[in-house]
């Protein structure tokens, strides 16, 4: 390959895991400089993995998301990825992917376009991953088996404790994905730490640590129509939860997006919908590309603010909110939609929350704004894609729109091992909360 083409995608990749590696310097390695971005990211591409599956746990549609998961997810994190998978029939349609494609090759066009160079060969992977119970003939280090079923999350150390996939949902198969790439990415600390002359991190979510097998128990709601419903930023949690919505047998619904923004290369490392041809299209109308028959998406290519709100009319009577400006979730509160849920991401850590008339608000859930005191916020695709994934079963929920109470879902995707990776706690009304707390209705 002539040098001008590496350099071209050794800037694509630099570029691209411009957040990552933000993240990566503020909580792993604190001593480590901005002006070495560029090395961490040529670190994440010299460190390889393998992705093995077979034709049996490629026969349905939940063993196809598991594998299209993971792939993407380990691919976003500039990893290599040694692909050792038969060219399938795609069962159902996979986002990002292109549909006409058997699903082998389809994963290999969208990361060559958008990743490229993350593919290859492979001697001596980190890890290698078996979707289901695949054998694994090559392999000569460490085997993960990202496994489980519909509504069931699975990563186990030996074909022992793995069983085939089966079935259509996509809960357990995107929650196993990305529970997988963060395994990924903590097998990844001791060569990042040897190559970059970095102490081991003490902080206990990226603290090297033996593989530990983990199971998850994931909401499955089924798919239902559920009307009109907004979606407040076509950002990294809006792409995760559509990620997610998309795969669900019987979703109908006509949403909405409203952003202002583009798609740009350093969104890559956490939007799961985004493909190489989207790059520098408005977000919105890169997400109404998506458009099917029972999900019908439109945008809305502006911020979201009172002169909007006075130009296109109410929000829709659902609302969700992935946007990182936490005034704009207070705003939506203040609309009084009938339902909202709110997905927010810091660091390595989820909060997913669902708002009724009457019961703590966004504001109760997040009633500071921090400014964003960082020009650029540190993210990482598998938080991104927890964020999402709870997001879509919140609003799926059976009782979303009458229980007595609303959710409140933390969740640590690098600590899923631990008693407190996901955990559902009640909510409670928030005396500074900015919306509906004792000042606010002084005010």
């Amino acid at each position: 390959m002539a040098e001008s083409v590496l350099l071209s995608h050794r800037a694509q990749l630099h570029e691209a895991l411009d957040r990552t590696a933000l993240l990566l310097r503020l909580d792993a390695f604190p001593g480590l400089g901005a002006d070495r971005d560029a090395e961490l990211a040529d670190v994440l591409r010299a460190v390889g993995v393998r992705v093995v599956a077979d034709r049996a746990n490629l026969a349905s549609p939940s063993g196809q998301t598991a594998l299209v998961t993971l792939v993407c997810q380990c691919a976003m994190l500039g990893l290599r990825i040694d692909l050792d998978v038969p060219d399938v029939r795609q069962l159902v349609s996979q986002p990002p992917l292109d549909a006409n494609l058997p699903l082998g090759s389809a994963l290999v066009a969208w990361a060559d376009a958008l990743f490229p160079g993350c593919l290859s060969r492979v001697a001596v992977p980190l890890l290698t991953f078996a979707i289901g119970d695949a054998t694994t003939i090559r392999a000569t280090g460490p085997v993960v088996h990202v496994t489980g079923a519909e509504d069931v999350a699975v990563l186990a150390g030996d074909r022992t404790g793995a069983t085939r996939w089966y079935g259509v949902g996509p809960w357990g198969p995107i929650g196993a994905g990305a529970a997988a790439a963060a395994e990924a990415m903590r097998a990844a600390i001791p060569t990042l730490t040897a190559q970059l002359g970095q102490p081991l991190p003490h902080d206990i979510t990226w603290k090297p640590r033996p593989f530990t097998p983990l199971r998850w128990q994931l909401p499955s709601p089924n798919g239902r129509p559920v009307g009109p419903v907004d979606l407040v930023s076509a950002g990294a949690i809006t792409h995760a939860t559509l990620y997610t919505l998309l795969r669900v047998p019987g979703f109908a619904a006509d949403l909405r997006a409203i952003d202002h923004d583009v798609l740009a290369r350093s969104n890559t490392n956490r939007y799961p919908l985004a493909r190489a041809a989207d790059l520098q299209l408005a977000k919105v109308d890169q997400l109404a590309n998506y458009t099917t028959h029972a999900v019908r998406i439109r945008g809305i290519a502006r911020r979201l603010d009172e002169d909007a709100v006075a130009a296109f009319g109410n929000l829709a009577p659902r609302v969700l909110v992935g946007v990182d400006d936490i005034p704009t979730r207070w705003f939506v509160q203040r609309q009084k939609p009938a339902w909202v849920g709110v997905g927010a991401t810091s660091h390595a850590f989820v909060v997913v929350s669902d708002h009724l008339p009457g019961h703590p608000c966004a504001g109760c859930v997040h009633p500071l704004d921090d400014g964003n005191p960082l020009e650029d916020i540190p993210t990482i695709g598998f938080v991104s894609l927890w964020a999402g994934l709870l997001l879509a079963g919140t609003l799926l929920a059976p009782d979303a729109a009458t229980r007595p109470g609303t959710r409140r879902i933390e969740a640590h995707p690098m600590g899923l091992y631990g008693p407190d990776g996901v955990k559902l706690l009640p909510q409670v009304h928030n005396a500074r909360c900015p919306v509906c707390g004792p000042q606010a209705s002084a005010s």
